[in-house]
């Protein structure tokens, strides 16, 4: 691994710590935008890289909030970066579509499934899962549009940047 890489792995990492810790709060729900420096560090530096931004960066988000530690959150956060680095290294569509496709997956696979079962173990109370994820989705799907939308608008700036200081 470069010296570039574990510095721009770190720096991913300090983004993912803040945005995990700092959130805009509204009325109905708190957007987070978590998903974009493990998007990032997956799409360009690989799925490993991803992967250990996401684990170590929610891991210490978690004990700077004093939140309780959840391994299902912890594992679902590392696969944000981990899905995009595989999407990004094994497929030759356009970037936005592959944007795309790694939102969707994260979506469905980190969001839907992994987060909701975690928190509904922790707090769901004497409700079931499916009511648990309809409650959820109405609140997580406009974060989730949100992220993708700031991941799409901040793409080809991202891309000038690591053409310009290449730092894989």
């Amino acid at each position: 691994m470069s010296t570039k890489k574990i510095a721009t792995m770190g720096i991913l990492t300090a983004a993912s710590v803040l945005l995990n810790i700092y959130s805009i709060p509204t009325p109905t729900f708190s957007i987070s935008f978590t998903y974009i420096p493990l998007f990032i560090s997956g799409a360009l530096l690989g799925p490993f890289a991803g992967l250990g931004v996401g684990l170590i960066g929610d891991i210490l988000g978690v004990f700077i909030r004093g939140d309780a530690f959840n391994p299902l959150i912890w594992v679902s956060t590392g696969l944000i970066g981990f899905i995009s680095g595989i999407v990004f290294k094994f497929s030759s569509l356009n970037d936005y579509i592959k944007i795309l496709i790694s939102f969707l997956l994260v979506y469905v696979i980190c969001t839907i499934a992994l987060n909701t079962t975690a928190l509904w173990l922790m707090f769901g109370g004497n409700r079931t899962y499916f009511a648990y994820l309809a409650i959820r989705l109405p609140l997580q799907t406009p974060v989730w549009a949100i992220n993708l939308g700031t991941a799409v608008l901040i793409w080809k700036p991202i891309k000038m940047f690591e053409n310009r200081f290449n730092f894989r």
